[in-house]
């Protein structure tokens, strides 16, 4: 597995308020969504675990495998760097946390600008989660937010289990 550098990450950038339910086409393959399926540890769960071994705030998650095993991958935004805390989907150990400094001062303001709004956020990642499994009437295993350059409006995906298509919850500014 090779993680993707802090510069293409998709994090959270907005502040949340009233959500809309959208649906757009994934990318995940077969083999993730039988494994997503097959999941014994929830999204809600691996971002509540992960919490426990950074001091961070939560910015996205990933659902990916390594050595034959599924792990959610739970990113996290800290003043200088982002962390990314690895819970195994089937049992809820956190066998490694990974950090990156931002590799400059811009980066360091920019992604602070955003783990800021996320801070302030009326919605959490969490709160995101458990919307759009309601709307999906499924179980999510995957997080993204499209757009790093809009920090006043927030899109989290959230692709369940049950359908090819993520869920997407639009959250408007509480401003």
């Amino acid at each position: 597995m090779k993680l993707a550098p802090l510069t293409a990450l998709v994090l959270i950038c907005g502040m949340t308020a009233g959500c809309t339910a959208l649906t757009e086409p994934t990318n995940d393959t077969g083999a993730e969504l039988a494994a997503a399926h097959a999941a014994k540890v929830s999204l809600l769960d691996a971002v509540a675990t992960a919490k426990k071994h950074s001091d961070g705030t939560p910015a996205n998650v990933d659902f990916e495998e390594e050595n034959g095993i599924y792990y959610y991958e739970v990113r996290f935004l800290t003043f200088d760097r982002s962390e990314t805390v690895l819970v195994d989907s089937a049992t809820a150990e956190v066998p490694d946390v990974r950090s990156e400094h931002y590799a400059s001062k811009s980066l360091r303001a920019r992604f602070g600008n955003m783990r800021a709004t996320l801070k302030g956020a009326k919605v959490s990642l969490s709160g995101a989660i458990q919307i759009a499994q309601k709307k999906a009437g499924g179980a999510g295993f995957e997080t993204h937010i499209d757009d790093v350059d809009r920090p006043d409006h927030m899109i989290v995906e959230v692709a369940t289990a049950n359908a090819i298509e993520p869920v997407t919850v639009k959250l408007e500014s509480v401003e």
